[in-house]
């Protein structure tokens, strides 16, 4: 199972409720379905807030759960399959179909975050509404530009682990025309300037 060790300590949201035993790319939507009950209707969290190329190829299961002292919009994401027009860009063969992506916390009202809040193992980035902070090991916090308040939590596998599962062709292709080692060299924070590919 994926372990997080580099969790802020007052923020140990990933074993705090039954969603511990969601694994990504491992768990399905049945038992996702098994462990939080039914999805809400309504729709709210990262597929919203931040798109991107592995959010655009997932739907969302929407939870609105308490955790360390805090109430928290839960969205689990599901890998969907694409329209036949796109599925060449797809990132995940079909057999992966419906099975956990990632695991996301939004918080219902703001969480302040001081500046010194990341320490040196979390490598710093930025979307287009404030900051990222990536472990290169699957787990990213992203805070509000104008005050640094936390905005989203994110909990994937390993980079190097989801990279395995993508298919080889895309992984060729991104190495040869975007110049990066794949998926899990952006999810890790490397820059492609300086990062000397796969170990």
């Amino acid at each position: 199972m994926t372990k997080y060790p580099n969790e802020l300590a007052h923020l140990r949201l990933h074993s705090a409720g039954p969603w511990r035993d969601i694994v990504p790319l491992r768990t399905s939507s049945d038992e996702v379905v098994r462990l939080l009950g039914q999805p809400m209707a309504d729709k709210f969290g990262p597929d919203s807030l931040i798109p991107s190329l592995e959010q655009a190829q997932s739907e969302f299961f929407h939870y609105r759960v308490e955790a360390c002292g805090h109430r928290w919009h839960l969205s689990v994401g599901l890998i969907q399959p694409l329209s036949q027009s796109l599925v060449c860009w797809a990132l995940f063969p079909t057999s992966m179909q419906g099975l956990v992506l990632q695991i996301s916390f939004q918080p219902c009202r703001p969480i302040p975050l001081g500046p010194d809040t990341f320490p040196p193992t979390f490598a710093a980035g930025g979307w287009q509404c404030g900051g990222a902070y990536r472990d290169g090991k699957g787990l990213e916090y992203m805070t509000a530009d104008d005050d640094g308040d936390l905005v989203l939590v994110t909990y994937r596998v390993h980079p190097r682990e989801m990279d395995a599962f993508i298919k080889p062709e895309l992984l060729a292709w991104w190495r040869a025309t975007l110049g990066t080692d794949g998926p899990a060299e952006q999810a890790s924070g490397a820059d492609p300037r300086t990062s000397g590919g796969t170990p």
